[in-house]
């Protein structure tokens, strides 16, 4: 098992590799979820929809693994 750390390339591939799945799985209604870092505005969380549109942003700006886990579900 794969061990992620909290520096934003770590953020990026734990939301690519499992979150965005975990999400699916968890019958939301979302179909995925992006990571991006926006220099000088923070780091966000979008979820997306059938089509793969950004649907929602949720800011995890200096979030942990774990806290991004607890935002993003907290949002759905």
């Amino acid at each position: 098992m794969r061990i992620y750390k909290g520096n934003k390339e770590e953020k990026r591939a734990f939301v690519k590799e499992v979150l965005s799945d975990l999400l699916v799985m968890s019958n939301s209604g979302w179909y995925g979820v992006e990571y991006e870092y926006i220099p000088n505005q923070g780091e966000y969380i979008f979820l997306l929809d059938k089509d793969g549109v950004r649907c929602k942003k949720i800011d995890v700006t200096a979030d942990s693994i774990t806290a991004i886990i607890h935002d993003v579900f907290k949002k759905i």
